[in-house]
């Protein structure tokens, strides 16, 4: 089976495993050990890493592999000047207040969704002078105008991933 067979296989048992129960998930991981022929611990891990590289890594980039220093500057330069100001200003995140043991269960009790600039003007040991540089930042910031940059980038990033690879290949 090939890494990237490998990796289709993994996400796709990977969306029933986080959406089943204690049972499911045991069948789901002995599935996964018995055809990629590793170890139960190392399947869990799979779970987990592509758990935590979805929302930050996978949804933005995809699946392709960029290990080319070529691609590391346009890639840095997309998440300073572009994407942490759509995440920071425009996108709402939940924070874990508290977790109690009801029994067999966990309930999670979570704060109001709010993005990390409404929390930092909410926060009383931020001073007057930042909370207003921040104002006027956000005031300067257009989501919609960050988004079509970001995708534009995003393009770019990836045909000259493609060069890379085509040059590669060649070579």
């Amino acid at each position: 089976m090939s890494n990237e067979s490998k990796k289709e296989y993994i996400t796709l048992l990977f969306a029933c495993y986080r959406n089943s129960q204690k049972k499911e998930r045991s069948r789901i991981l002995d599935e996964i050990c018995r055809n990629l022929q590793i170890h139960r611990k190392s399947a869990i891990r799979q779970c987990h890493v592509e758990q935590k590289n979805w929302t930050h890594v996978r949804q933005f980039w995809g699946y392709a592999r960029f290990d080319d220093k070529k691609a590391l500057d346009p890639m840095n330069t997309l998440y300073r000047d572009y994407y942490s100001y759509l995440q920071n200003f425009f996108m709402p995140q939940v924070k874990l207040l508290r977790k109690t043991r009801i029994g067999a269960r966990v309930k999670r009790e979570y704060t109001k969704p709010q993005t990390p600039y409404q929390r930092l003007l909410d926060c009383p040991a931020i001073s007057d002078g930042k909370k207003e540089e921040l104002k006027r930042q956000y005031a300067a910031l257009n989501p919609f105008c960050l988004t079509k940059i970001i995708r534009e980038q995003q393009r770019t990033i990836a045909k000259l991933q493609t060069v890379i690879v085509k040059e590669q290949e060649a070579a």
